[in-house]
């Protein structure tokens, strides 16, 4: 009986364990099967973008149906008598048609809108732009501007519940703009503590200083797709808004200051509509997290705009056309911030003066783009990049002092694209080991000062080399070739490059050479000047073992 008891309860045991794995697989089968029906890819989702499809391309046909019922023997369309074959057949009103400038008609059909040109081209814009919802506020609490369409100032006693709801329409007439150089609640402080605020949808523009100082608002901020400007300092010192900041589509200008000091603690996200981001816009906001993205659409970037926004720690991505589309000299935009890394993307043609001057990133790697015309001066200056660097052939200006100080190692390739180089563009980058190739019509001086390059080779598109350009270079080794396009040798160019050896040429195309241009060579076996007429110093070869010749 013992034994029979205990088959029993074994047999209830397993009995629940399955009933409870039973339960768990139909519980995931139903979560698949909700996913499957309701997810982004699901089978509802798949079925309603179809049928927006469907509908989309009976509203068109309809359309092209009109307009070739309304095409003359030229092929082009009669618009008056397309537009009465509208109003006939498609139940079309006068109020419906919209003509447009050029000749075309703009039309809805079954809740879509398109265009109709008189060539007959019908373009599909998309759906019928719905009524502005309207979140109405009372004129007892909002100060509106002579024209109605500009809140000034809040002028009530106090708000209910935890939201302050910014409306967008006061007295019938819609709100584009808030705030108009001063803060709203300037006079009403104690009434927005810990208060969330809520802009509402079709107001275009947030003014100047429109909630400057309003450190006790909290939450996050919203602010809806319709705003196209954000004004000067217009959130500056709100600083108890905290998570993520997400500037959205639409913006296109964020002014001076506009977040100055505040305190978001998530990812700031800028989009490819923004055109213009003012000075010091984001500067001080020292809780920023991650990376930072600013896309080829950003047409001027203000200084410090985002200086001392220390905790951007990730990656810092650039699009812009123009690095530096400021007037400042050194614009110190990310001055105070170690990102992770740098990306500079193909669309980039300019990298401006003193873009990234002293900035340091933690994986100190430099990818020019390979459509860069222009490195501005100091644009990398004491950033201490390492690694090799590769200048694409697409560069025609490197300015002044562009890589001073930095740790880059290996070969270096100055192409023959190179118009200008500036003046100790690459002084100072001790580490370079390899071979240099030199590309560029004219060497100006001291562009690799303090330079251990091993090698040098000239390319025959050399036609200038200036003073001190290779002084004391006592690491280059072998053979020195001129390449027959060198026209002048300046003073010192070569001067104390002790480990050149061999027979040094100098080719018929050198018609002069500067007072010790190769000054205490010693290791030079024999000198010789191809071109008997060329202008050579008396103290050009000054210390060197042998004198040179003259001719063939």
């Amino acid at each position: 009986m013992k034994k029979l008891s205990n088959l029993k309860k074994q047999k209830k045991g397993i009995t629940l364990i399955a009933l409870v794995i039973t339960i768990i697989v139909l519980l995931i089968l139903a979560a698949v099967s909700i996913a499957t029906l309701t997810g982004q890819n699901g089978i509802l989702t798949k079925a309603s973008e179809s049928k927006t499809k469907t509908d989309r391309a009976a509203a068109k046909e309809k359309v092209q149906i009109e307009v070739a019922g309304s095409m003359g023997t030229d092929l082009t369309v009669d618009m008056d008598l397309l537009k009465d074959n509208l109003k006939k057949n498609l139940g079309l009103t006068d109020e419906d048609i919209t003509e447009n400038d050029d000749g075309s008609i703009t039309i809805p059909v079954d809740g879509y809108t398109f265009t109709v040109s008189p060539n007959g081209k019908i373009t599909d814009n998309g759906e019928v732009p719905k009524e502005p919802e309207k979140v109405e506020g009372s004129s007892l609490d909002w100060q509106v501007n002579e024209a109605g369409d500009t809140i000034i100032a809040y002028i009530g006693s106090g708000f209910d519940g935890d939201t302050i709801v910014i409306p967008n329409c006061i007295n019938d007439i819609m709100i584009t703009t808030v705030g108009n150089g001063s803060c709203i609640f300037s006079d009403k402080q104690d009434l927005i503590n810990d208060k969330k605020l809520k802009i509402s949808n079709e107001i275009q523009y947030i003014g100047n200083n429109a909630f400057i100082g309003c450190s006790t608002l909290i939450g996050d901020l919203d602010i809806p797709n319709t705003v196209k400007t954000i004004g000067h300092g217009a959130f500056m010192g709100c600083t108890g808004f905290n998570g993520n900041l997400t500037i959205p589509e639409g913006v296109k200008e964020i002014q001076d200051s506009a977040f100055f000091a505040d305190k978001f603690s998530g990812k700031l996200e800028i989009p490819n509509t923004v055109e213009i981001i003012g000075n010091s816009a984001f500067a001080q906001c020292g809780n920023f997290t991650g990376d930072l993205y600013l896309s080829k659409s950003i047409t001027k970037l203000g200084p410090s705009a985002f200086a001392n926004c220390r905790g951007l720690n990730g990656t810092l991505t650039i699009g812009m056309i123009n690095t530096n589309t400021s007037d400042q000299i050194a614009p110190n935009y990310f001055l105070g911030i170690r990102f992770k890394n740098l990306i500079l993307e193909d669309t980039v043609r300019i990298i401006g003066s003193s873009t990234f001057q002293s900035q340091h990133f933690l994986e100190p790697k430099l990818v020019l783009p390979n459509e860069v015309e222009e490195i501005g001066q100091r644009a990398f200056c004491d950033c201490s990049f390492e690694g090799n660097l590769v200048i694409p052939s697409s560069v025609k200006k490197i300015g002044l002092s562009a890589f001073y100080g930095n740790n880059f190692t290996g070969d270096l390739t100055i192409p023959s694209s190179v118009q200008e180089i500036g003046e100790t563009a690459f002084a100072y980058c001790n580490n370079f080991d390899g071979t240099l190739t030199i590309g560029c019509s004219i060497i100006p001086s001291s562009v690799f000062s303090s330079a251990k390059f091993k090698k040098l080779i000239l390319e025959d598109t050399v036609v200038t080399i200036e003073g001190n350009v290779f002084t004391s270079w006592t690491n280059l080794k072998g053979e020195l070739i001129i390449p027959n396009s060198v026209t002048s040798i300046g003073s010192y160019a070569f001067a104390g490059c002790t480990g050149l050896t061999g027979e040094l040429i100098i080719p018929n195309s050198v018609n002069s050479i500067s007072d010790y241009a190769f000054s205490n060579c010693t290791g030079f076996t024999s000198i010789k000047i191809m071109n008997s007429d060329a202008q050579v110093d008396s103290l050009a070869f000054n210390g060197c073992s042998v004198s040179p010749t003259y001719g063939n």
